[in-house]
């Protein structure tokens, strides 16, 4: 269980196979910016082999969370958040992040809880470098990703998407090996 800052409890807990009808409904919140924000594209309809791959991720190189209703509110079980940090390879130190939540939960800090969720748990995986894609003007990303400390440059191939990287420097040694992101 976690506060939101105006004091809303939610429950943030990692992605199941069952969770897939929580992605169709996070997508019928969604207005055509968040879409275009998170996917690149506006799409009229979230691909059933989309939502059967978000769902059904590899654990040793992937870690999706969603954000919740606490178990036993009233309404709809729904998902007000999910994110999501895959790795290139398993085990690897470079991961990108990227996250949706929904528009009507926008700005209340759920993106900010699960940020801070992915981030410990790829410090705890040993990833150092974590980068997303973000448009240009998808302002609330930027400075959610700034705030974490990224740092954000031009994606020299298109002047429209901005590139938010976070790298930790190694500690001193060798890493230890890696476990796999649950």
């Amino acid at each position: 269980m976690i506060a939101l800052p105006d004091g809303t409890q939610i429950h943030v807990r990692p992605v199941v196979p069952q969770d897939a009808p929580l992605f169709h409904a996070n997508f019928a919140h969604a207005t055509e910016d968040d879409l275009r924000n998170r996917f690149f594209e506006s799409l009229p309809a979230l691909p059933d082999e989309l939502v059967e791959r978000l769902s059904n991720y590899d654990h040793t190189r992937e870690l999706a969370l969603v954000a919740l209703p606490l178990p036993g509110a009233d309404g709809p079980l729904d998902a007000y958040g999910i994110a999501r940090l895959a790795m290139e390879s398993a085990p690897s130190k470079e991961a990108e992040l990227a996250l949706i939540v929904r528009h009507d939960w926008q700005r209340r800090g759920v993106g900010r809880v699960l940020t801070q969720a992915l981030l410990a748990e790829a410090d705890r995986a040993g990833v150092r470098d974590i980068w997303a894609l973000v448009w240009r003007n998808n302002r609330p990303m930027l400075t959610l990703l700034s705030g974490f400390g990224f740092q954000l440059m031009v994606d020299p191939s298109d002047p429209m998407v901005i590139m938010a990287r976070r790298r930790r420097p190694a500690e001193d040694g060798p890493l230890a090996t890696p476990q796999p992101l649950r």
